[in-house]
């Protein structure tokens, strides 16, 4: 869990220092624990980001993209000035 953690703080300060403009983070929703607490890291850290529910219909395109063409299969996934940098939070 530590590798985790410091995974993320390590990307979420890449982020920080960076003074990137564009933070989104793609949610499978409200139960989603990992999407909840890097919105929650992000607003500690004084990082404005837009939230995408991939379980809402209109997000389909979006999500089918993710998944399809990326290969992304778990949530949170945060993306940095449209694709300069992506992750998922989540370690396999």
């Amino acid at each position: 869990m530590a590798k985790q953690s410091t995974y993320v703080n390590s990307n979420l300060q890449y982020v920080k220092q960076g003074g990137a403009m564009d933070v989104t983070v793609y949610s499978t929703g409200p139960s989603c624990q990992g999407c909840r607490l890097t919105c929650q890291r992000l607003d500690e850290l004084g990082i404005r980001h837009d939230l995408v529910q991939l379980h809402e219909a209109h997000d389909a395109a979006i999500r089918a993209f993710l998944v399809d063409e990326l290969g992304y299969r778990e949530a949170p996934i945060v993306d940095v000035d449209h694709g300069d940098q992506r992750w998922k939070e989540t370690r396999p």
